[in-house]
């Protein structure tokens, strides 16, 4: 690891109880995928020659992307974060990591989960640019827009994480507002 760099990580229970589920989910969205060519090329035969397509082509075509979508939003949980002087590196999809500027970290949202005693069980940070997957969580759990990092308590040092976020944040934020304090 490079100078100024501090990695912040959930203990392996977190991440394998997020990962298998989530890569299931995928694996079958894959398995499905080439029915789903297939019958997306039946549907547009049929259209092109003037008939109505068959319902259950229908169906199939909205119901087979569902595994992956989900799979792939789930992957999203249990983020490995490297923190720099420069921004963060997150960890997407296991095996891919994304450099996020500090410029580009919006701000921390706390929301309560649903059956949730924990108010700060999970942050969402959120940032300009992330994976689709990123956004498409971001709009499930009623963040925004925008794409958000999810970070959850079970992170080793989340307190200190958070600091440093939150401090980048209000870097940020001051900078934007010229510096004038009320």
């Amino acid at each position: 690891m490079e100078n100024g760099e501090k990695r912040y990580k959930y203990p392996l229970w977190g991440v394998l109880s997020s990962t298998v589920p989530s890569s299931i989910a995928v694996f079958f969205g894959l398995v499905l995928l080439p029915r789903w060519v297939g019958t997306l090329f039946a549907v547009l035969s049929s259209l092109l020659r003037g008939y109505q397509p068959r319902g259950e082509d229908l169906r199939y075509l909205g119901v087979a992307w569902i595994p992956l979508i989900i799979g792939c939003t789930l992957l999203t949980l249990y983020t490995e974060v490297i923190v720099t002087e420069a921004g963060m590196k997150v960890r997407v999809f296991i095996f891919k990591w994304v450099f996020i500027p500090w410029e580009d970290v919006l701000g921390i949202t706390v929301t309560p989960i649903p059956g949730g005693n924990d108010l700060n069980l999970w942050c969402f940070i959120r940032v300009r640019r992330l994976t689709f997957f990123h956004r498409l969580a971001s709009i499930c759990y009623l963040t925004g827009l925008q794409p958000v990092l999810i970070i959850g308590k079970q992170i080793e040092g989340y307190e200190e994480l958070m600091q440093i976020i939150e401090a980048h944040v209000a870097k940020q934020q001051s900078a934007a507002g010229g510096g004038v304090s009320p």
